[in-house]
């Protein structure tokens, strides 16, 4: 077991990355030496190494989790920090070198919660919760270059969804799918997909219930999906923060 103490790191809010030399990798929120966060390498056997901190120039307070990028190195985001303090994209060595690979500005997105998710496609898939071009900047789904050339796909606009959280996933049909926790037709999340011109389609609106009702099947799916396939059947599963028949929230 290994406790956090700040300066080995504080608040840790992503999953952990296990790669293929045996080690978890994971970051914390806060901790480290401007305590703005860290990442970190965690053994088998329990040896917790900070293999970097942020400073906020670099990015500042880590949500998400880790993902391996082609070069073997790990990339992951920032929900403050970097120019503009709305977030970056980092790289990092296992050797502990952190690399800003991008900088938001806010006219591409802010504040960044979920990590990002690898393609076949040669790009980084991954959303801001806040930010883009619409009114009052309700978040984006954008793709990268390792090298930090983005492309903003999707702005959302309240209607398609908005302030997405939780990570992207990507199913056995060459589609990414993920959920907004507000927006939609009814105001309490959405579940979309993207198809591999960028092309989004909602999939579902969670509806505007009372939060006790029966007929609820929920609202406000901070988390991100599962799938699992049967057949030619693609199932997705997630978790809705409140509603259903008690109004404590639902699995659906």
């Amino acid at each position: 077991m290994v406790y956090f103490n700040g300066t080995n790191g504080a608040n840790p809010y992503g999953s952990l990355t296990l790669l293929g030399d045996g080690n978890f990798y994971g970051t914390t929120a806060y901790g480290g030496i401007s305590n703005s966060g860290t990442v970190f390498q965690l053994s088998t056997n329990g040896t917790l190494t900070v293999l970097g901190s942020f400073t906020g120039t670099n990015g500042s307070h880590p949500d998400g989790k880790l993902t391996v990028g082609p070069n073997g190195h790990l990339y992951g985001t920032t929900f403050f920090g970097g120019v503009s303090n709305v977030g970056t994209v980092f790289e990092i060595s296992t050797q502990g070198i952190i690399n800003t690979v991008l900088d938001f500005t806010g006219t591409n997105g802010a504040n960044p919660e979920a990590g990002l998710l690898w393609n076949s496609d040669g790009y980084f898939y991954g959303t801001t919760e806040g930010g883009g071009s619409k009114k009052f900047g309700l978040g984006t789904v954008f793709k990268l270059t390792p090298g930090g050339a983005l492309t903003t796909l999707v702005n959302f606009g309240q209607t398609n969804g908005s302030n997405p959280d939780g990570d992207l996933i990507k199913g056995p049909d060459g589609n990414i799918y993920g959920a907004t926790p507000q927006g939609g037709t009814g105001f309490n999340g959405t579940v979309f997909r993207l198809d591999a011109n960028g092309t989004m389609t909602t999939l579902f609106s969670f509806p505007s219930t009372p939060l006790n009702s029966s007929f609820s099947s929920g609202y406000r799916p901070y988390g991100g999906l599962i799938l699992f396939t049967n057949g030619n059947f693609i199932d997705l599963y997630g978790t809705a923060f409140g509603g259903g028949n008690n109004g404590g929230g639902t699995i659906f």
